[in-house]
């Protein structure tokens, strides 16, 4: 079949504005396709004189137009089938909407006012994606901030941070057995010992011992009375020191005997 044909100077109204309002849901090709506000005023205007058959062929022709964004073919056939024509007063109503708004060129038929519709669609396209690209450039250099400003505070946090003490270990000189009998005492009298307690009563026995009780009477009486404190023993008896002989050299005996002997000459001259 020969291509249709448009005689360029009868054609008239090629500039019937359609595609921007509110939405249009046409079905083409298993497809839903979207088509933004018709100005009905405008399109009622110029296409008045179009019989039934006509306006769902123009209907039909622009909403492919808007589905592919691209001109229509000029091939009889695919405007046919486009248009779902089965009668030949189809394919006339078909043949004379083409002349009358749309205008054969480079092989295809072109609508003025879609083809500008078309076009501000894609600036629009453009311009959002544009917008939505720069608006996630910048939603994740603030990310990036974020993360960054975070590591930073938990690394100042983490270098200011107080050193943890170490563990309390008894002395050497506490028997580890009563010592251990003494904390489990503490814990029986709902009293548990914490560090500080720990290192209060370590010097508790260390000013008895210096003192010479015996440290195994003492923590041992504590035990028995569940006392929390360390006290001296009841009754006991201190260990002895040793005693501390003074000794004094050759010229200290000499001089403490010539003291005694002029002191004694001097109380016999008095008398």
């Amino acid at each position: 079949m020969e291509p249709i044909r448009v005689d360029p100077a009868r054609s008239r109204a090629r500039d019937v504005p359609y595609a921007s309002g509110s939405v249009l849901l046409a079905f083409l090709g298993g497809e839903t396709v979207e088509v933004k506000n018709p100005y009905v005023t405008d399109y009622v205007a110029k296409t008045r004189h179009l019989t039934q058959g006509q306006h769902g062929a123009y209907f039909l022709l622009m909403l492919h137009y808007y589905a592919t964004g691209k001109p229509l073919p000029v091939d009889a056939m695919q405007l046919q089938i486009i248009c779902n024509c089965k009668t030949e007063q189809e394919k006339q109503d078909l043949s004379f909407v083409l002349r009358a708004f749309f205008k054969e060129k480079n092989g295809s038929f072109r609508h003025r006012r879609i083809e500008r519709e078309l076009a501000k669609r894609s600036s629009i396209r453009s311009k959002r994606k544009k917008i939505g690209r720069n608006g996630g450039l910048a939603k994740a250099r603030n990310l990036l901030e974020l993360k960054a400003t975070q590591s930073q505070s938990q690394s100042h946090t983490q270098s200011t941070k107080p050193k943890p003490t170490p563990a309390f270990a008894v002395p050497e000189w506490i028997p580890t057995e009563l010592w251990d009998s003494y904390e489990e005492m503490r814990k029986k009298i709902r009293k548990p010992m914490t560090d500080r307690a720990r290192e209060l009563a370590v010097k508790d026995l260390g000013l008895l011992k210096s003192e010479g009780y015996d440290l195994t009477e003492v923590i041992e009486q504590s035990v028995k009375q569940s006392w929390a404190g360390l006290f001296p023993v009841r009754g006991g008896v201190q260990a002895k020191k040793p005693a501390v002989v003074e000794t004094m050299t050759a010229e200290e005996e000499a001089w403490a005997r010539k003291f005694q002997a002029s002191e004694k000459a001097r109380v016999n001259g008095r008398s």
